[in-house]
């Protein structure tokens, strides 16, 4: 019966709650690109928990969220038109559209919090995942075969 009533405290899957997991199939093998995906996905679980368990409203910590966010748009992007420009990617017209569009989403997301919006970090740490489940999950690795076709050719 004492094994029942245990000291330690449970893990409490609501606050333990990650919005996204890095898993190994988004490795592109291009070291820049998958350091900071992975530290794109870093910074939506930080938001997450403050979102869970308070805190995401802080306008110091929201600010630095997206001072992260920005940089990766502005690093990642550029880094990632480099290689794909380098290698002829026939795609890189969709590409910008979605750069394009995650960028309009992420300065929405900013201005809403400003407005005072309650539930914009929440929204934001989703709209983060949501990249990651379509652009570096699907579109990485779509241009990461293309690019191991590339290299193969040479």
């Amino acid at each position: 019966m004492d094994e029942i009533f245990q000291d330690e405290e449970l893990d409490n899957p609501e606050t333990d709650a990650k919005v996204v997991e890095w898993r190994d199939e988004y490795v592109t093998g291009i070291k820049l690109i998958d350091k900071e995906n992975m530290e794109l996905v870093d910074t939506a679980n930080r938001l997450w928990e403050k979102c869970i368990n308070g805190g995401a409203d802080d306008p110091a910590f929201f600010k630095d969220i997206v001072e992260q966010v920005v940089g990766y748009i502005k690093d990642h992007f550029a880094a990632e038109e480099k290689i794909l420009t380098a290698t002829n990617y026939p795609e890189q017209k969709e590409l910008k559209k979605e750069y394009d569009d995650f960028t309009a989403d992420i300065l929405t997301l900013v201005k809403e919090f400003e407005n005072g919006e309650k539930l914009a970090p929440n929204r934001f740490a989703r709209r983060i995942r949501d990249w990651v489940l379509s652009h570096v999950a699907l579109t990485d690795a779509k241009y990461k075969s293309y690019i191991e076709r590339y290299l193969n050719r040479k």
